[in-house]
């Protein structure tokens, strides 16, 4: 993976850490980045790209994944899809706790 697509991961999901933060502290939280090229079938575009994100939490694992020809936009809705993903996730441990 080179250097430039390493630095959009981080670039990209750095946002989420303010949304963990009550998370961090009820236990340790992990983070699984995979990024891939699926196929090559697209001369015109480079490939097909795929990135999955899998976000183990105390009390539940959260997996998003995404497929398309521009990678950059698949960080993107793969960033926006776990920020989703986590709301709903401490909006259920909010209401079992209650």
């Amino acid at each position: 993976m080179s250097e430039s697509i390493r630095e959009a991961i981080h670039r990209k999901l750095s946002g989420i850490d303010r949304l963990l933060a009550d998370e961090t502290a009820a236990g340790s939280v992990s983070v699984k980045v995979e990024v891939a090229k699926t196929t090559a079938h697209h001369r015109k575009g480079g490939g097909v790209f795929r990135a999955e994100v899998m976000l183990a939490l105390p009390g539940g694992i959260i997996r998003v994944e995404e497929e398309g020809e521009d990678l950059y936009e698949i960080l993107d809705a793969v960033k926006d899809m776990l920020a989703e993903r986590v709301k709903q996730h401490k909006e259920l441990r909010r209401e079992r706790e209650i």
